[in-house]
């Protein structure tokens, strides 16, 4: 739930993640961004959807929603691969 911006705010939802790289681009990134207009009490849900293999990197993760450059959400988790 967003609490603490005023209506039709603009908020960043940041996923931070251990490095991955994309073996076709070469590109390695630790994080992705998007913007999303909200307003308070609303209720947002985000999530990864591990598309490519690459992307399924054991370690700390978090989700963090960014306000005029503080974070002012924060959920952080493990991700573990297990081995099969």
């Amino acid at each position: 739930r967003i609490e603490g911006v005023p209506a039709g705010a603009t908020v960043t939802i940041r996923t931070r993640h251990p490095k991955l790289t994309n073996p076709e681009s070469g590109k390695t990134m630790d994080y992705g961004e998007r913007e999303q207009s909200v307003s308070p009490g609303e209720e947002r849900y985000t999530g990864f959807s591990f598309d490519a293999t690459y992307e399924i990197a054991e370690g700390d993760w978090s989700f963090q929603i960014v306000y005029r450059g503080q974070v002012i959400g924060e959920q952080k988790f493990k991700v573990i691969v297990p081995i099969n």
